[in-house]
């Protein structure tokens, strides 16, 4: 008889525990999803910003100038830093109204006939660079004393004629990313998938190496074998399955640009961002890179890119 109430009274005990243990741990999954909420939106995906300038200087000196947030409407534009160049919507090589720093053509902002954002540009001298001939026209269009590369984040067709509003950016800064590629805006351009799936599918962008505080790197049409004449210079960036942003890359020393990154490449730190790297790119009998320095720009359009951009390790609080 004693050992029938004792275990009864284990096992009131252990029910009791099992309701109460259930009740902790509805309070702790409640908690991991508030904490996992409040995480996802600040290393967030979504377009909700634009930052350019890529850097390992993620604090202290001087790490205000990386990452750096770009006005999104052309009313709040400094004056006193970005002029207007030109309006494009009077010619035909580009769409949009172009501002820019004078003393730093490396970032031009481009925007469109209300006066939202529409675009970015980056201007090579052609003093300092000459693409080969089969890149002109293409990736690099003349643009005067300059080679520019041009991104759009919008259909470049309504760029000059209807445009976008001020509260459209609620939905995001870009509705798609355009990379143009040949001498007419509204026609020639790639129209880049926002998910990492559909660009695998295509197969016309090969499969990168990921790097943390940029991301999962995406090169057009890269080869073992390929001419570097071939070589497209520009990058995608995807993290957790998305498109997060994206690079300019010039395969020269472009200068001191503030918006510049010129890392110094060897074969090892090619490898680091290309999978498979070009043979055309590297010196093996030196082992060395033939560019010994590139001039990169990324383009990120998440608001925290620093943290944001970590390919997949953060995949489970961004999904």
């Amino acid at each position: 008889m004693k050992v029938i109430i004792i275990f009864a009274l284990v096992c009131a005990i252990a029910v009791n525990a099992w309701i109460d243990f259930g009740d902790i741990k509805k309070k702790f999954d409640d908690k991991v999803k508030e904490v996992k909420d409040t995480v996802k939106d600040y290393i967030g995906l979504d377009w909700k910003n634009l930052k350019v300038t890529w850097s390992d200087k993620l604090v202290g000196k001087d790490s205000d100038k990386y990452f750096k947030e770009m006005t999104r409407t052309e009313a709040k534009l400094d004056k006193n830093v970005f002029k207007q160049s030109e309006d494009y919507c009077a010619g035909n090589k580009f769409v949009g109204k172009a501002y820019w720093d004078p003393t730093d053509p490396a970032l031009v902002l481009i925007f469109d006939k209300n006066g939202v954002i529409a675009g970015i540009q980056t201007l090579t001298p052609k003093s300092k660079y000459t693409p080969f001939p089969e890149q002109q026209g293409k990736v690099y269009i003349d643009n005067g004393e300059f080679w520019a590369q041009t991104a759009y984040f919008v259909d470049p067709a309504k760029i000059c004629d209807t445009g976008r509003q001020e509260a459209d950016l609620t939905a995001g800064t870009a509705t798609d990313l355009y990379i143009q590629n040949g001498p007419d805006p509204k026609k020639d351009y790639w129209l880049i998938p926002k998910k990492e799936d559909d660009i695998k599918a295509k197969g016309e962008w090969g499969h990168g190496k990921c790097v943390p505080t940029m991301g999962r790197h995406y090169w057009k049409g890269i080869k073992p074998d390929m001419e570097c004449k071939d070589f497209v210079n520009y990058c995608l960036l995807y993290n957790a399955g998305k498109l997060t942003g994206f690079c300019f890359a010039t395969n020269a020393d472009l200068g001191s640009s503030v918006h510049y990154d010129n890392p110094k490449l060897t074969n090892d730190k090619l490898k680091f961002v290309l999978d498979p790297v070009p043979q055309c790119l590297t010196d093996e009998k030196k082992d060395k890179a033939k560019y010994e320095i590139v001039s990169s720009m990324h383009v990120y359009f998440t608001e925290h890119p620093k943290v944001s951009s970590d390919c997949d390790l953060l995949k489970p609080f961004q999904q």
